[in-house]
């Protein structure tokens, strides 16, 4: 299974704060906590993001054991590591789905990301993002904006420099 999340839904978030879980979001969830197996509900990991960030981050459990991995290879004094253990670890809530593939979005994490009666879920390849719909559409003007500075250009063209070659699994 791979671990890259893919698509985007928007969600209705009940009273309590519980929003379902995009089917295909669980199955990558799945794939990436160590202890799923089937009958058991995966895991993930939802961080509240940098003081600007406008929208929750939530990794796989396998993604965020990752990023602790390397930020425990840095200097532990250093102003990096200092941000990033705060940003990724203090910050963040480990839950497990419900039985229907719901998480709860306390009315603190609600009210600080502007999330009312719908949540928008949106993948962001190692991870999925959620967002308040208002938000996430301005969010989406800026990157038409970069479409329109692409012009005919394509897109996939600005991975030439790190595009890998199927058969050697080399860099260009």
């Amino acid at each position: 299974m791979s671990l890259t999340f893919r698509g985007d839904s928007l969600h209705k978030v009940d009273g309590k704060g519980r929003v379902s879980i995009p089917a295909g979001f669980r199955r990558v969830l799945e794939a990436g906590d160590p202890e799923w197996e089937p009958g058991r509900a995966p895991r993930v990991a939802i961080a509240h993001g940098d003081r600007e960030s406008r929208r929750l981050e939530c990794f796989p459990i396998v993604e965020i054991e990752r990023i602790a991995r390397n930020i425990r290879r840095m200097p532990k004094r250093s102003d990096a590591y200092r941000l990033l253990t705060r940003l990724y670890s203090r910050d963040v809530i480990d839950t497990t789905l419900d039985d229907n593939g719901r998480i709860v979005l306390s009315q603190a994490l609600r009210e600080r990301f502007g999330i009312k009666g719908e949540a928008r879920f949106v993948a962001a390849l190692e991870k999925f993002e959620i967002w308040s719909p208002d938000i996430y559409a301005e969010e989406e003007a800026r990157v038409e904006e970069l479409f329109d500075e692409l012009g005919d250009e394509d897109p996939l063209s600005l991975l030439d420099a790190f595009d890998e070659d199927v058969e050697t699994g080399e860099g260009a």
